[in-house]
């Protein structure tokens, strides 16, 4: 360190994105030392833990003119640097001392609540202090700090209902409105008095707005409080009940006066949160028929993913108590009924199935036997934990079963049992291996390994693995996904394939494939080992632990033959040594797989060369087209997709600015693509563009007229070339680039031997509106008759055998 340190900066430009015990996002730089790349040390409780340069490209900067764009900076994940669950957070410059914001705040990180692994460890702790223990005395701490403990836990239970109810009583007669719209949803809530808990219910529905239009309908079953006067008006509706006609016919009428083609049964005793509504109409797809959210209680545990109806028509709550967040709660799935505390339904299969049945009357099961009756009638049930729910269990009609309407809860068990008799009869008995229990609309299991959580918007390969696991749905199989080396989740990544009904295993709740295998709740049918990576590393674990799965090996593209070409293009005799010990060890994994994948022909031809014995497909992946509805005179340019992270893209880039720039004459160029590295933005470009990553494609591509392709070395079919043609841009390519792709003969004008040839199409797009529209509409054909979601998933299922 200096004797003196240096002086101050005057300011650091500086935001912080992202603050979570996940990860601290943002960027910083110094205006007084615009060329230096800041770096940053992040203690926590005053305690240095870890450093970092902001220098992360951020396309956003650079177009908003700070500096060269470089001064993004990430930290995560801060929770395993953090000393216990709660941590002050500071970042200063390290040169300087300078901190990005005074006093920045905490970050809260609970592993889990109290669930049966902490129940254990606190009796193993007990049990250890009284072995050790020679006198009473040394017992007396421990006996005394349990008892305070356990006091405070009774206080806090005790107090948990007058606690939930005060969220909205802060003013519970302030007047609550919603803007007048058609709605698409209808919200019932049907109350009787609680007019706190049904406000404060109301208030988040207000707070939380969601993307769909929606309308409430407060069902006022005959209440005698604060509720008769309530101050509602625009899009919140109240149903007001001469007499109480309990839930079922609360809700029933409810119903029959909504407006919305969907309705949506919500507890008044519900805290929504963001994004539940929207989460739950995304996911009421043709074939499903009821969608419920996940339940928390008010500590944020969690209360129920769904419900398991045992043999005996005893319900279960799944996950009770549990993290939300642990992968065995946090997907998709099917469920044997969720609670009508948040349930949804198509408004007209309501209506046909003749809504929820009086025989349950006034309340208890009529969700279950409605759930019933809709998997009855060929459409599924299911469960969408990525819509979060707070139900204050009990605050309307508290917990006891053998007074008031709680007491039809036993009574309502026995006339469920009755009804669905010969279904209930392929129940477990009450307890016996929920997990499996909780799986039983489950299929054939499929563990699917990726070297990494995939990003189907950053790479093509991702976007084949994300595709081959909804195939593998499609064909009927349940699909876990595992990293082939587990770390923590991968933030959105990880939620959209959740989302998608395909579990998530990842670090904490994992550690291992080995752990993986072990901890299903049935073996897997099928392991899909995606890529070299993965196959190399856990080929031989999966016939081990599994060896009754069948053993897949998808190769994206053909490593060794990447390789070699790129060794070839190169003349780098290291690289070509490296390439032939790989083509060694890949082809040991497509003898040893019972079967293999690969997406191109060509591949396909070559092992057969090679491998004459070897069992291997051809499956490509869906491809939706999504052509641009801009005019022709509204768009301008070529563009190149491709992440940064392959070695090809870079190359092609570079070479583009080599030997095709001179030769575009003002033709614009935009290049698109995550990660853009220092090598490709240090040449020297002149008009290319270098755009960088862009999270959604279909706004970027249909801004040109074109797209571009030089690949030089490469193996595989490229995504950037389907991409171009779905979004309906004729795309100028080198042989590289259309291997195996089997293009028509129409389309094969698209083909460019050098950057000559290449700069004249280009050209030709860009001012034969004619010729332009003709090939685009040719490549929007061929992805529709090659690419298309049965023709596909006809290629996997020969693939599975």
């Amino acid at each position: 360190m200096p004797d003196e340190p240096p002086p101050l900066a005057a300011a650091l430009q500086c935001s912080v994105d992202v603050f979570t015990a996940q990860e601290i996002a943002g960027w910083v730089r110094d205006p007084a030392a615009p060329d230096r790349r800041v770096e940053l040390e992040l203690l926590l409780d005053d305690v240095p833990m870890a450093r970092v340069v902001a220098a992360n490209y951020r396309p956003d900067l650079e177009a908003a003119g700070i500096g060269d764009g470089r001064h993004g900076f990430s930290i995560r994940p801060v929770h395993a640097l953090m000393p216990g669950t709660l941590a002050s957070v500071r970042l200063r410059d390290t040169a300087t001392g300078h901190e990005l914001i005074e006093g920045m705040g905490r970050v809260i990180h609970r592993a889990g609540g109290f669930d049966a692994g902490v129940g254990r460890l606190l009796s193993g702790l007990v049990e250890n202090s009284a072995r050790r223990a020679r006198t009473a005395g040394e017992l007396a701490p421990v006996v005394a700090s349990l008892r305070r403990a356990l006091a405070m836990a009774e206080a806090a239970q005790a107090g948990l209902p007058e606690r939930a109810a005060a969220h909205g009583a802060h003013d519970a007669s302030a007047p609550l409105s919603l803007p007048e719209t058609v709605p698409e949803v209808s919200v019932i809530i049907p109350a009787h008095n609680q007019w706190a808990v049904t406000h404060a219910c109301l208030t988040s529905l207000i707070a939380q707005m969601p993307r769909a239009s929606f309308e409430v309908v407060l069902v006022d079953d005959a209440s005698t409080d604060e509720t008769r006067d309530a101050a509602l008006s625009g899009n919140i509706r109240v149903l007001r009940q001469k007499a109480n006609l309990g839930f079922i016919g609360a809700c029933n009428a409810g119903a029959a006066a909504a407006r919305g083609r969907v309705l949506l049964f919500l507890n008044n005793d519900t805290i929504v949160t963001p994004g539940w509504l929207d989460e739950m109409l995304a996911t009421l797809a043709p074939g499903i028929g009821v969608v419920g959210a996940a339940l928390l209680n008010d500590d944020g545990t969690l209360q129920e993913a769904g419900g398991i109806i045992w043999r005996e028509a005893d319900a279960w709550s799944y996950g009770r108590n549990e993290d939300p967040d642990d992968p065995r709660y946090r997907f998709l799935r099917d469920a044997d009924y969720v609670s009508g505390a948040a349930l949804m339904i198509p408004a007209a299969l309501f209506r046909e199935l003749g809504g929820f049945d009086a025989h349950y009357a006034p309340a208890y099961y009529e969700d279950v036997d409605l759930c019933f009756r809709v998997r009855a009638a060929g459409q599924r049930v299911v469960v969408q934990p990525a819509a979060r729910i707070i139900h204050l269990e009990g605050a309307s009609h508290g917990r006891d079963i053998e007074r008031g309407v709680k007491r039809h809860q036993v009574l309502n068990q026995a006339r469920l049992r009755e009804r669905w008799a010969s279904t209930l009869a392929g129940h477990a008995e009450t307890g016996r291996n929920p997990e499996a229990e909780a799986d039983r609309a489950a299929g054939p299991r499929a563990l699917f390994i990726d070297e990494a959580t995939p990003t189907p918007d950053r790479d093509a390969g991702s976007q084949a693995s994300v595709q081959h696991m909804r195939l593998l749905q499609g064909l009927g199989y349940r699909v876990t996904f595992a990293p082939s080396e587990f770390q923590e989740e991968a933030g959105a990544y990880t939620r959209a394939l959740e989302r998608r009904g395909i579990q998530c295993l990842h670090a904490p709740w994992r550690h291992s494939l080995e752990e993986a295998l072990l901890r299903m709740p049935a073996p897997p049918e099928v392991i899909y080992l995606y890529r070299y990576g993965s196959a190399r590393r856990h080929l031989a674990l999966a016939r081990r632990l599994a060896p009754q799965a069948r053993v897949v090996f998808s190769v994206c593209d053909l490593h060794f033959l990447r390789l070699e070409r790129e060794a070839a293009l190169e003349g780098d005799a290291l690289l070509a040594a490296q390439a032939a010990v790989i083509r060694q060890e890949e082809l040991s994994l497509i003898a040893a797989a019972d079967a293999t994948v690969v997406h191109s022909p060509e591949e396909a031809a070559l092992l057969a060369r090679l491998l004459p014995r070897a069992r291997v497909h051809v499956v490509t992946w869906p491809v939706t087209p999504n052509p641009t509805t801009q005019p022709f005179l509204e768009r301008r340019g070529t563009c190149f997709l491709g992440g940064f992270a392959h070695a090809p893209n870079v190359d092609a880039v570079l070479w583009m600015g080599r030997a095709l720039r001179p030769l575009l004459d003002g033709l614009p160029l935009t290049i698109y693509g995550s990660g853009p590295t220092p090598e490709v933005l240090a040449e020297g470009h002149g008009d290319i563009r270098v755009a960088g990553f862009v999270p959604e494609l279909a706004p970027a591509l249909h801004r040109h007229r074109s797209a571009v392709a030089p690949l030089r070395y490469g193996a595989g079919i490229k995504g950037k070339v389907l991409d171009s043609l779905a979004h309906g841009l004729p795309c100028v390519m080198t042989a590289v680039a259309a291997e195996g792709l089997g293009l028509p003969e129409e389309l094969r004008w698209l083909l460019a031997e050098d950057a000559a040839a290449m700069a004249e199409k280009l050209h030709r797009l860009e001012t034969d509106a004619g010729w332009n529209a003709r090939l685009s509409e040719a490549g929007l054909s061929y992805i529709r008759a090659r690419f298309g979601e049965q023709a596909v998933r006809a290629q996997m299922r020969a693939a599975l055998g």
